[in-house]
């Protein structure tokens, strides 16, 4: 299989492609969202190292960041919810899909990795047994849920909607949070020290309200993403894109791409 350049093939796949998130205003490809869980997962590898002083391989962290999704290049984009639905069969199956799209990768892009070995490095990720990987799991669940806060501030009420209908039927918020939450003990558990979590991206207990995104949404515009919300998690998602991000990742935040009819 001749491949282009990783980034042109990631920023070709799509994420929530399915019927209830259309339109999706400000939808993400699969290189912003690398980069944003990079981003995510170095704030909060950073944070546990200087607060516990326990080590963290922050450059495993970053690179498994950088290349968590890389896979479904091959495979297409799969959200939690569409695995968890899968039956046994079709998850064995999807399974071997990643296996198989491992070793495409590896022959196209054996050398992206400046301190590990790129297959092993996507093995890692699929194994998931890494606290390194906790790291970064939590990051990508942080990210998918402010992708869709984004959304809400830009008041596409498809997405409360989808949160009444589809989260409450099939994957509850609350739900989603406790998991999240889970991870976030099983982190603190491995780092054993008890932190203040207060004001960081560890911090996931405050009140999420899709009502309250909607009755305060506004025009996304880079005049706009200065103004804080109520929504700390979200007003430092923002905040990050201006500390890492060049003027091609900031204008992902404002350059609405999908339109009501």
């Amino acid at each position: 299989m001749n491949l282009l350049s990783r980034d042109e093939e990631l920023s070709k796949v799509f994420r929530y492609k399915w019927s209830p998130c259309t339109p999706m205003f400000y939808r993400p490809n699969l290189l912003i969202h690398s980069k944003r869980v990079e981003w995510l997962a170095m704030e909060i590898a950073n944070f546990l190292a200087e607060k516990t002083g326990k080590y963290v391989d922050i450059d495993l962290v970053r690179e498994m960041a950088r290349f968590h999704d890389d896979a479904e290049i091959i495979t297409g984009d799969y959200l939690a919810m569409d695995k968890e639905k899968f039956s046994e069969e079709k998850l064995k199956q999807y399974e071997n899909d990643c296996e198989n799209a491992i070793e495409i990768l590896y022959e196209n892009y054996n050398n992206l990795s400046e301190k590990y070995d790129y297959k092993e490095l996507l093995l890692k990720v699929e194994n998931k047994q890494w606290i390194e990987f906790q790291i970064v799991d939590l990051a990508d669940k942080l990210d998918s849920h402010l992708e869709i806060s984004h959304e809400l501030f830009a008041w596409n009420d498809m997405f409360t909607i989808i949160l009444e209908r589809w989260w409450l039927d099939v994957w509850p918020f609350d739900y989603t949070k406790n998991r999240t939450k889970k991870i976030v003990e099983n982190i603190l558990d491995y780092f054993w020290n008890n932190i203040d979590v207060s004001d960081s991206f560890m911090d996931i207990n405050s009140d999420f309200n899709d009502k309250k995104c909607i009755d305060n949404s506004r025009i996304h515009n880079l005049n706009a993403m200065w103004e804080n919300t109520w929504y700390h998690l979200y007003d430092k998602w923002i905040e990050l894109h201006f500390n890492y991000g060049w003027e091609e990742e900031i204008n992902y935040l404002v350059n609405q791409l999908e339109f009501r009819n």
